[in-house]
């Protein structure tokens, strides 16, 4: 009996084994770079990307603020292949999105893809470090206006894998594309312009 019983928890399929959660609980108006996430195992935490930075805690999500021009927060993840998962909630006018494959931080430009939504397209497109780096435009498929009042969640998930870089959004792959530029590199995180307050929640990064 205890060997059936071992074989029977032995087969069990186990979830995934994070580097990053966060679930971005801490007092409201916390910046992030100020905030510790639930898992972080390169403890280096957030870091701002970019200029000013205006991501802050609100109601347990990560909040991208209204702030004008360009911003970016990233945490290193210590990995080169990883599955990135993410459930953004998104506003009318708001250029939000990942950075993926980031090396370092800084107040100035930074070195990695920077993955946005595109309001008015309604599509998520890549950009080489936006928005000075190289302009690379890979460009998602346009699969229906979102919600853009905030009020409903949308499942994101990347897979970097390699060279190449895959992005889903409620489990409908929406983008791809295959470049060895930045692929050493092991930061993650959130990156964004003409921001109005869309939300981030539960942001973990597991081994591929």
């Amino acid at each position: 009996m205890s060997i059936l019983l071992g074989l029977g928890v032995g087969n069990r399929e186990r979830g995934p084994t994070y580097v990053i959660q966060d679930t971005f609980t801490d007092d409201d108006a916390t910046a992030l770079p100020a905030h510790t996430p639930d898992i972080d195992n390169e403890g280096g935490g957030w870091v701002i990307a970019r200029w000013g930075n205006s991501y802050t805690i609100q109601t347990n999500r990560c909040d991208a603020g209204n702030w004008a021009n360009h911003a970016g927060c990233v945490i290193d993840c210590g990995l080169t292949d990883y599955i990135l998962t993410c459930t953004v909630r998104l506003k009318a006018g708001t250029y939000q999105g990942f950075i993926v494959g980031a090396a370092g931080s800084g107040v100035g430009d930074f070195a990695g893809w920077v993955i946005l939504y595109e309001p008015g397209a309604n599509r998520y497109r890549a950009d080489d470090s936006y928005p000075g780096g190289g302009g690379e435009g890979n460009q998602g498929i346009n699969n229906g206006a979102r919600d853009e009042t905030g009020a409903t969640p949308y499942e994101i998930r990347i897979v970097k894998d390699g060279n190449t870089i895959t992005v889903y959004e409620d489990d409908v792959e929406i983008l791809s594309w295959t470049n060895a530029k930045y692929a050493a590199n092991t930061c993650v995180g959130f990156y964004g312009w003409s921001q109005d307050n869309g939300t981030f929640d539960d942001f973990c990064v597991s081994p591929l």
